[in-house]
């Protein structure tokens, strides 16, 4: 007995659209299965390729973890080397007004 296969059998979903690169800031458009991460950049080959939204929900891979250890005596990071709660809140103020104005 012969199987019938579709291509529709086959098909997954699929996002395009334009990444940038959060190393080199190279940018291009790419075609990806849906749910994939971070993309291998064409120029420079890190794993650092990106949608916005990506970006957004991800930004400790963005901007990392690690601080150098300066602290003010109310033990706040005080170099400016470390301004990742800052970038932070910033990062949750433009996810917030994008989503309101693309109502999600």
């Amino acid at each position: 007995m012969t199987e019938i296969v579709t291509l529709d059998d086959h098909r997954g979903q699929w996002v395009s659209g334009p990444v940038v690169c959060v190393r080199c800031e190279h940018d291009w458009v790419s075609v990806r299965p849906f749910g994939t991460t971070w993309l291998e950049c064409p120029r420079c080959g890190a794993m650092m390729g990106g949608s916005l939204a990506l970006m957004l929900r991800n930004a400790v891979h963005v901007l990392g973890d690690q601080c150098c250890g300066q602290r003010d005596s109310d033990g706040v990071c005080c170099a400016p080397a470390c301004d990742r709660g800052t970038a932070l809140k910033l990062i949750d103020a433009i996810s917030k007004a994008y989503n309101l104005e693309h109502g999600k």
